[in-house]
């Protein structure tokens, strides 16, 4: 049987960081594909399945990498199989970094077994994705001792999900906050811990209370972190009433229609500023143009108007279906954001000038 030499240590360290490079691409596809197959698979008789899977990792995972080398290059050789250093190394690592995905594996078959495609896929293809959105299972959530905690940027139960910044805004809300929550399987519905709340302005955009939540957020979560290791941080239920989702902003709602009221116009083009960016078409030397809207205020206009969509000064403002509003801030595709002043230096707009 072989003794460890100092080369022996050396080599083996080498083929460890080149294994887990080598792993590490293993599973950013592997993973991908796992999840791909188990989101089509879609069966619920996965008893075998989970015993298998739970052995495995609780062998695995929870000897150390080290302790693993030592076995396979050691105890191998007991039973008369004698294995070299960098095979023992290979081993090692294979197995070690086999019982992460096995778990992820493990939580996907919980997941279908649940019915939760979305998250089982994405699971699986957490190498591939951000896991912002993912639905995790419990079975994911029960891994630390003192649970999961999120940072949700809304006052749930208002405004549960993927965009509750930009809803709150786009909404006319008159204020909003941050969540400190207990995370559960379910979208953003478990129990809060704190809560800060804050002013949204008339003219205050997405990404202004973006980053004006992420001030009073990051104290929130430090507080609760200190809580939490004293043992005193309570959990209140999230109550049924008033629930509403914020839904993913998709690109079909992005452009403004002027046909609305002002009001509603005027929230929906600073709730998506500055990004994704509501927008508007105008007419360029003779040719459409798309043109996003990064700022407007309420103009103070009354009596008749004319159409929607029809600038009706000299400062770009703009008639709604009642009222109007001012655009303020604007950006050409490709160029930089200007002032409305600015904006009509390089791009004169007259008086009676529909834009849709």
């Amino acid at each position: 049987m072989s003794d460890f030499s100092t080369w022996d240590i050396l080599r083996n360290l080498l083929l460890a960081a080149r294994w887990t490079v080598v792993l590490s691409i293993v599973s950013f596809i592997g993973g991908g594909l796992l999840g791909i197959v188990l989101l089509f698979m879609r069966i619920g008789k996965f008893k075998a399945a989970r015993i298998f899977a739970r052995y495995y990792v609780e062998l695995f995972q929870g000897t150390p990498l080290l302790m693993q080398l030592f076995l396979a290059f050691f105890g191998l050789g007991l039973f008369g199989i004698n294995v070299p250093a960098w095979l023992a190394a290979g081993l090692a690592l294979i197995f070690w970094s086999a019982a992460f995905l096995m778990e992820i594996w493990r939580g996907c078959v919980d997941a279908i077994a649940k019915g939760q495609w979305e998250a089982s896929a994405s699971l699986g293809m957490g190498y591939l994705q951000q896991m912002r959105y993912v639905i995790l299972p419990q079975a994911i959530l029960d891994i630390p001792e003192l649970g999961c905690l999120n940072l949700h940027a809304s006052l749930l139960p208002r405004w549960r999900g993927a965009a509750p910044i930009q809803r709150a805004v786009m909404a006319g809300d008159a204020e909003s906050g941050v969540c400190v929550m207990k995370m559960e399987a379910g979208l953003d519905t478990g129990p809060v811990a704190l809560t800060r709340k804050i002013a949204i302005e008339p003219d205050m955009t997405g990404g202004e209370l973006h980053d004006a939540l992420s001030l009073i957020g990051a104290e929130a979560m430090v507080e609760a972190m200190v809580l939490l290791e004293k043992g005193t941080l309570e959990t209140v239920a999230q109550p049924e009433e008033g629930v509403l989702y914020a839904a993913k902003i998709d690109k079909a709602e992005t452009r403004v229609d002027f046909s609305r009221p002002a009001k509603e116009v005027h929230d929906h083009i600073r709730g998506l500023a500055p990004f994704p960016g509501a927008w508007t078409e105008i007419e360029v030397g003779g040719k459409p143009e798309r043109v996003k809207l990064l700022a407007s205020h309420l103009a103070d206009a009354d009596g008749h108007l004319g159409a929607s969509g029809t600038i009706i000064d000299d400062h770009l403002t703009v008639a709604c279906g009642t009222g109007a509003v001012s655009l303020v801030r604007l950006q050409k595709a490709g160029g930089k954001p200007l002032d409305a002043k600015d904006f009509l230096r390089g791009t004169p707009l007259a008086k009676g000038t529909v834009i849709a």
